[in-house]
C-alpha cells in the first residue's frame, strides 16, 4: 500500500497513485496548489522556455497547416505561427489551461518502481525530489517539469 516516510513516496507493486490528492489523504503534505502570478511561477515548464527563447523560427512561418492559438479576453486574437503572445497574453493563456495553479509535490526522492503507477492530473505539475527513479509507470495530462539532481530509470 502506498505510504509516505519521511518525504519519501513508498510505493509497492500495484499500487496506482493519482494526485492531486484529495484533501484528506496522507500525501496531501508533499503537495502544495501554487496560484500563478506571473510567468515566472511557470518558467520551469518546456512550452514557457521555448516562448521566451522565440517561439517559432523563420522558417516556421512557411510551413503549410501551421496551428494557431487563441489569446482570449475582450478583443481575442488570433496567433498564427510566427507571431508570439505578449507577456499579459501568455500570463493570461496559461492562467486558462492550468486554472491558475501548478501542482507541486516536494519530496526528498521520487521513486516510481516496476508495478507501480502514479498519475499526475494536473495541467501544470512540479516533481521536485533529490532523486527521481521511473520504473513503473508516470501518467501525466499535459505538462511536467522535474526538477532533481539525478534521474533514471529502472
Amino acid at each position: 500500500m502506498a505510504r509516505l516516510s519521511d518525504q519519501n513516496l513508498i510505493l509497492e507493486d500495484g499500487d496506482i497513485l493519482e494526485f492531486p490528492a484529495p484533501a484528506d489523504s496522507p500525501f496531501i503534505e508533499c503537495q502544495t496548489m501554487r496560484a500563478i502570478s506571473t510567468l515566472a511561477d511557470v518558467r520551469n515548464f518546456g512550452f514557457i522556455q521555448e516562448w521566451m527563447r522565440g517561439f517559432s523560427s523563420p522558417d516556421d512561418r512557411s510551413l503549410p497547416g501551421s496551428g494557431r492559438l487563441v489569446a482570449g479576453g475582450p478583443a481575442e486574437r488570433i496567433i498564427s505561427a510566427g507571431q508570439r503572445f505578449t507577456s499579459r497574453e501568455m500570463l493570461r493563456f496559461v492562467r486558462e489551461i492550468s486554472g491558475g495553479v501548478v501542482m507541486n509535490l516536494q519530496l526528498a526522492d521520487f521513486v516510481v518502481p516496476v508495478g507501480a503507477t502514479v498519475i499526475l492530473s494536473s495541467p501544470l505539475a512540479e516533481i521536485k525530489a533529490n532523486t527521481v527513479v521511473i520504473a513503473g509507470q508516470l501518467k501525466f495530462t499535459d505538462d511536467l517539469a522535474i526538477q532533481c539532481n539525478e534521474i533514471r530509470g529502472a
